[in-house]
């Protein structure tokens, strides 16, 4: 009879044909002194992606389990894939991610992170960085992550890298329960968790490089169509919003709404609406400090030009 496994790493893939494999090969890959499984789930891709999660499959059964959907879920508004399909079937203790064009570099990558969790019972949710992987230049870009392990730190941002998290089932399970962000109507799912995660455990930050983000031209957080990038900016601030009331947290409202034209603004630069940014940037009021800054580098055409270019092209 085979060990239940101490991991389920959750792996969600749409039309990741390309890439579906190595991310595969990275989870794999990994040296562990204890069993984990790969949960694969599929939101009925059309691309073939199947048929390859099906090989591996036939190659490590009981460790490559896919769940393959026939209708695509996403478009019928579910969101929350892995409250909804992948947490009951998962049998670790601990709960990783990596999407399938994402993929791990490093091998010790779980074995360093469940190593820490074992030894403290109060950390919830441990990271690391990772690469960003420009898939239009076919460049690696900057590192991503950094430090923020509390939640006033959490509450300016988002520096955690998913695929690069290991956290505690037990409490991702309070967190639904509680939080139930599957009545919510927000673009992401991993930013509220942290949050939530800062609020009722401690979070482990390593400085390490252990995995590479690849940045898709149609990805939900980098979308072409200005408008679904909007509303991804906008659910972002709802978020924030949300635990601040949740939590009667005081928060400068201020700030956060300087925060949400600013990164509108940028997103209307990005795609050449200058006129629009230059609207949002407007609704910027009484601004300080860095806000003020990026919304002088906006509203001036030489440096606007130069932002763009980093942003595009170096930060990835």
């Amino acid at each position: 009879m085979a060990a239940t496994p101490l991991v389920s790493v959750l792996c969600i893939t749409y039309n990741h044909r390309s890439y579906i494999a190595q991310c595969l090969d990275g989870i794999l890959n990994q040296q562990t002194r204890y069993p984990f499984e790969i949960i694969v789930y599929d939101d009925a891709s059309t691309d073939g992606t199947s048929d390859i999660i099906r090989e591996y499959e036939r190659k490590f059964p009981g460790i490559v389990k896919p769940i393959l959907q026939s209708e695509n879920q996403y478009s019928k508004g579910i969101r929350t894939i892995i409250a909804s399909f992948m947490l009951s079937v998962a049998q670790g203790k601990y709960l990783a991610i990596c999407e399938g064009d994402d993929y791990w570099t490093d091998r010790k990558k779980l074995e360093h992170q469940i190593a820490l969790l074992e030894s403290d019972l109060e950390i919830g949710v441990c990271y690391s960085r990772a690469k960003k992987y420009n898939q239009r230049n076919g460049k690696l870009g900057m590192i991503w992550g950094g430090p923020a392990t509390r939640f006033t730190e959490l509450i300016e941002g988002n520096v955690i890298p998913t695929l690069t998290t290991v956290f505690r089932k037990e409490l991702y399970t309070r967190y639904i329960a509680e939080v139930r962000p599957q009545d919510k109507q927000w673009a992401m799912g991993d930013y509220p968790t942290w949050l939530w995660f800062a609020l009722k455990s401690k979070i482990f930050f390593s400085k390490e490089v252990t995995a590479v983000y690849r940045v898709l031209e149609e990805s939900m957080s980098h979308a072409k169509n200005i408008e679904r990038k909007e509303n991804f900016i906008k659910s972002t601030n709802d978020i924030i919003k949300y635990f601040c009331n949740f939590t009667k947290t005081y928060v400068d409202i201020k700030k956060v709404n300087n925060q949400l034209y600013l990164n509108l603004a940028i997103n209307a630069m990005l795609n050449e609406r200058y006129s629009l940014a230059n609207e949002y940037c407007s609704f910027v009021k009484e601004d300080e400090g860095k806000q003020r800054v990026k919304k002088i580098i906006i509203k001036t055409t030489m440096l606007r030009n130069i932002y763009r270019f980093y942003l595009l092209n170096i930060l990835g």
